[in-house]
């Protein structure tokens, strides 16, 4: 082999170690994550916002007028979010953060349900139920089965204002930019409905 051949091997290999480089990762979850509801404060904001949310409206939307009163009642910054999947809820629990879901039927009572860990091998969650804040595990099919939400909301409580851009840029870590920017964010400071 003469010395031309060899030359030009080894600059295409340098040339696709610096594109490997350059190309950007694809963000991956971890296969399980949690459950997080041994933390005391977490346990104690889902307590507060599961007490307060029993006195809204029997219907329970989480929209922009229950968000404001699940704000006032708790002295939190609740956030809605449209759009969620359960890559997006176990991007928030792998973030550490819990997202609320409401459980029921369409024309019935509704309550919510934490999600405080999954396992995604075995493709089941970890909830917290508000009624008796038993902790059980449901594989992802009745839980889909369960969760009325018609845009697949989610709720995510903060002990202070969390915006768009913070919110995006958690989901970035573990999904896919495109679909991180997919989703809806509604604040109690919003006017109009996001999605």
């Amino acid at each position: 082999m003469g010395r031309q051949p060899l030359i030009i091997l080894v600059c295409i290999a340098a040339l696709c170690s610096g594109c490997a480089s350059s190309i950007k990762q694809t963000p991956t979850l971890p296969v399980s994550y949690g459950p997080l509801d041994h933390d005391k404060e977490v346990m104690g904001k889902l307590q507060e916002v599961f007490e307060n949310a029993q006195s809204l409206k029997r219907n329970l939307r989480l929209n922009l007028p229950e968000l404001r009163a699940i704000a006032r009642a708790t002295r939190q910054a609740p956030v809605a979010v449209t759009k969620c999947n359960i890559r997006v809820l176990s991007a928030f629990i792998a973030s550490d953060w819990v997202p609320m879901v409401i459980f029921g039927v369409p024309a019935g009572r509704r309550r919510f349900v934490a999600v405080v860990g999954y396992d995604s091998s075995i493709e089941e969650l970890t909830i917290v139920d508000s009624i008796g804040y038993a902790r059980t595990k449901m594989k992802y099919p009745e839980f889909f089965r369960r969760w009325v939400s018609p845009d697949k909301t989610c709720l995510l409580m903060f002990s202070r204002y969390v915006g768009d851009n913070a919110i995006k840029a958690a989901l970035k870590k573990y999904l896919p930019e495109e679909r991180a920017e997919s989703i809806g964010i509604v604040t109690p400071r919003d006017r109009l409905y996001k999605g």
